[in-house]
This record gives C-alpha cells, sequence and structure tokens, in this order.
C-alpha cells in the first residue's frame, strides 16, 4: 500500500505543479490553479472543505497586478504572497452567516492593508495563493477561482514566460515535497524517529535537524497553527484525540498516509472540522481514530490503515492555547 500511495502522491505533485507551470505562462496575465483541481486530485494535507488557489507573478518596480476574488460562500480565507522566505499576508474575514464578499486587492510597491499587498520586498517570480475555507465540504461545487490582472509594468514575451513556467513548476514541485521528505526521514532515520501516538508542531521536528528547509518552516502564516501526530495503532487499538479550543475561528483534523496525502476512507469519514465536532458541555473535542470502520460524528477513519498521519489546522487561536492530546485506547473503550 505504501508503494502504491506513494507513485499516487508523485503522480498528484507532478499533475499539480504542470498545471502550475501552465499557468504561469499564460498570455496575457498569469492564471491561479486549483490544487485540489476540483477534488479529482489529492494534495498535501488539505482537506475538502478548503480551496488553495496558488500561482506566480514576476514582480518588480513598476509592476502592479489587481488579484479580483469573487463572491462565495467560504467563511474565512486568507491571501498570501512568498519569495526567497519572505512573507506578507492578508486575512479575508466574513461576517457572521455570510460568505466572503467579492473584491480586488492591488500588488503593487506601496501598497497597504487593507487594500493591498506591499510588493517592494519582492523582486522576483513570487507565488501568490489564495486559500478559502468552508463551512462544509466543497464536494460537487466548483467556487470560482480568483483572478489576476496585470494593471501596471510590461508584460513578458513568450520566452520568458516559458521560463516563468519552468521555474515556477519547479519550485513548487520542490516546495510540496519537502514537507515529504521530511516525514519519511521521520519513519526511518535511526536514533532521529519522534514519538509516535502525539501532537508535534514542524519546528518540534526541525529542531533534529539544525537548518531545516525553509520551504517546511514557512508553510503557513501567522494566523494559522500546524500540528501532526505521527499514529501506529495494533489491530486491537484506537486513538483517542483530545482538544480544547482557546478562542480559535476553526479548526480541522484530517487523516493522512505517510505520504501526507488524504485516504481513500471517504472525506467525511477521514476529517472533522469545528462544524463537525464542535466541543462538548466540557468544553472538549473528543474524537477517535480508528481502523475498524466503525461510523459516527466522533470517529475519524483510517481506511483500514495502522499507521499514517493526522494533520492538525487552527486559525486564530489564543496565545498559549495547547495542542491536541492523544493516547491509544483498546477499541472497546469509551471515549472519555
Amino acid at each position: 500500500m505504501s508503494l502504491v500511495d506513494g507513485l499516487r502522491c508523485l503522480r498528484d505533485h507532478l499533475w499539480a505543479a504542470a498545471d502550475v507551470a501552465r499557468g504561469a505562462a499564460r498570455a496575457p496575465v498569469p492564471e491561479l490553479s486549483d490544487l485540489l483541481a476540483g477534488g479529482r486530485r489529492r494534495g498535501f494535507c488539505e482537506s475538502p472543505d478548503s480551496l488553495y488557489s496558488v500561482g506566480f507573478v514576476r514582480l518588480g518596480p513598476g509592476i502592479a497586478y489587481h488579484l479580483h476574488l469573487p463572491a462565495g460562500p467560504a467563511f474565512y480565507g486568507v491571501v498570501t504572497l512568498s519569495l526567497d522566505g519572505r512573507q506578507t499576508g492578508l486575512e479575508l474575514g466574513a461576517p457572521d452567516g455570510e460568505g466572503l464578499r467579492a473584491r480586488t486587492l492591488h500588488l503593487a510597491e506601496g501598497e497597504a492593508k487593507p487594500s493591498g499587498l506591499d510588493t517592494r520586498e519582492f523582486r522576483g517570480l513570487a507565488q501568490v495563493m489564495v486559500r478559502q475555507y468552508f463551512d462544509r465540504t466543497r464536494d460537487g461545487e466548483r467556487p470560482v477561482p480568483p483572478r489576476l490582472e496585470r494593471v501596471a509594468g510590461p508584460g513578458r514575451g513568450a520566452f520568458g514566460r516559458w521560463l516563468d513556467a519552468a521555474r515556477a513548476g519547479a519550485r513548487f514541485l520542490a516546495w510540496r515535497l519537502a514537507p515529504v521528505a521530511v516525514i519519511k526521514l521521520l519513519r526511518a532515520w535511526p536514533g532521529r524517529r519522534v514519538p509516535v501516538n502525539r501532537f508535534l508542531t514542524m519546528d518540534d521536528v526541525l529542531d533534529q535537524w539544525r537548518g531545516g528547509p525553509r520551504t517546511v518552516r514557512h508553510l503557513g502564516v501567522g494566523a494559522f497553527r500546524y500540528a501532526f501526530c505521527l499514529f501506529d495503532l495494533d489491530s486491537d487499538e484506537a486513538l483517542e484525540i483530545r482538544f480544547r479550543p482557546r478562542g480559535s475561528k476553526y479548526y480541522a483534523f484530517s487523516v493522512n498516509n505517510d505520504w501526507m496525502q488524504g485516504i481513500d476512507a471517504g472525506y467525511l469519514a477521514s476529517y472533522r472540522s469545528s462544524f463537525q465536532a464542535p466541543p462538548g458541555s466540557d468544553g472538549v473535542v473528543a474524537l477517535r481514530l480508528s481502523a475498524q470502520g466503525d461510523a459516527g460524528r466522533a470517529v475519524l477513519a483510517t481506511g483500514g490503515r495502522r499507521s499514517g498521519l493526522v494533520h492538525f489546522r487552527e486559525i486564530l487561536p489564543r496565545p498559549g492555547a495547547e495542542l491536541p492530546t492523544c493516547r491509544p485506547v483498546t477499541q472497546d473503550q469509551v471515549l472519555g
């Protein structure tokens, strides 16, 4: 199963990189690509309640873009601009009970938030990413993607566009495969294996490798918190996960294989967000990770796998908020 998973992982990342490269070569302006291709491919720990659109634009003196964001049912979004370890971002909030409204952001030198992003620190081929989060899965839906428009500065000729396309595809592929390589090393490196059945941040892990890959350390933005748990279970075991939210706007748990891709147990079975798994009367979220295939709102299914990775994402937690905890239990033990 691991070999098949690995081949699928490589296929999907190559497929996504090809889409990103084609988008960078578009004339007259680059296009953004849906990382999950409308749900037809699996990404890198993306969950079905998210839409990640990514592209590359060439920035420099006198170059400016409009980023047109359509209205949609997402309850939260964020736009990031990154290049060579530098990153800036802008949150997109929605009024309670309403989706994000249509708006246009200006990507230009000297631009101030919230009307856009200042590009003065970015010279060269920069990555633009728009993340949107929904209160339900996006299965069967095709949200309108964001659109770029160049409003100042010269365009690139055909050769320059294809050169940008090659660079964008290569950079995207390296960015996606670096975390996968780290996870595989964690499973195989003698003497440096990290604890299993325990949630860790990526920085916790990379402390073992001084000067860890920057592409791994800077996966998200300041409003996000990420953690993961490598799980290994015996045939009669499950994993009890407990989490006490502290002011977060959203949280989600998703089950992935060792290649950091969603499993084939069905999206609704292999992930739970704050909308599907709210805290109980004691303020605690209690979930059971199980390979047995049992159903229920409190269960995360592994698709029969006894090893893999649980990815945790949280938006806007309060300072000092605890990570989720977990412990192996027998299949017949009750959550508590």
